[in-house]
């Protein structure tokens, strides 16, 4: 019984059919599968010129996507970023158009105040320091965290 040849291309294809990808998620697909780094760039060019990779339009619709579905500040996106292989400078500015400093302000307060209803049994003091640290961990830095913190708590 012979092995049938899966086409590096293919298998690329079927890997972005379900969300859009950086391109080094694709090459790092195909690293997986033992493509030789030849075939891969030879994919990569191919995905590129027909306008299935793009790294700048996958952070645009990163950013968005996190937002809408479990928002997120900007110290997090931009490693996730990173993670995803897209250029810091490239990053920078596109967390700068997507997500300026007053809607991650209202992120913060939005999943701020969510987080606050569920700690109202704690005593003041843990409740702040457990909203501080739930913001700190979702991606806000510490001087929006602490200003939410603060708004929520009427100081």
């Amino acid at each position: 019984m012979s092995r049938k040849l899966i086409d590096p291309y293919d298998i690329a294809l079927n890997f972005i059919k379900y969300r859009f990808r950086s391109q080094l998620e694709i090459e790092q697909k195909l690293k997986r599968k033992k493509i030789q780094p030849s075939q891969i760039k030879k994919v990569i060019n191919r995905l590129k010129g027909e306008k299935l990779i793009d790294d700048e339009q996958f952070a645009h619709l990163w950013i968005r996507n996190r937002i809408n579905l479990k928002p997120t500040g900007s110290r997090l996106l931009l490693l996730e970023l990173r993670q995803k292989g897209i250029d810091r400078d490239l990053a920078y500015e596109i967390l700068r158009q997507e997500l300026p400093e007053d809607l991650e302000k209202d992120l913060a307060y939005e999943i701020g105040e969510a987080k606050y209803q569920k700690l109202k049994s704690l005593p003041p003091f843990d409740q702040k320091q457990k909203l501080l640290s739930f913001l700190s961990r979702r991606g806000f830095d510490y001087s929006i965290s602490r200003e939410t913190v603060e708004k929520i708590f009427g100081a």
